[in-house]
């Protein structure tokens, strides 16, 4: 991934605001993190003690039982996991 870091700044922003407003399905939250920091799957699995393969099954959405290997990923962004509502009233 080769981003300057005004663009991951701005991608980073989006990832914020779009986290905010419940527009981040999990699969897609985990890969967007990673790339807005521009960080490589292997890069990104060793600052969080995760396997490839694991990351792949989080970026799959097919993880189930991986709530302790998001909390990893989560912890330094500070996000915590939890549900939000699918349909957003208006």
């Amino acid at each position: 991934m080769n981003k300057n870091r005004d663009e991951n700044r701005k991608h980073q922003r989006e990832i914020h605001r779009r986290a905010q407003a419940g527009e981040l399905p999990l699969p897609e939250s985990i890969r967007w993190i990673r790339e807005g920091f521009g960080m490589t799957p292997e890069y990104f699995c060793r600052c969080f003690g995760l396997t490839l393969e694991q990351l792949e099954v989080l970026e799959s959405g097919a993880a189930n039982d991986a709530l302790d290997a998001l909390r990893k990923v989560a912890k330094p962004f500070r996000f915590h996991i939890s549900y939000a509502p699918e349909n957003r009233p208006d």
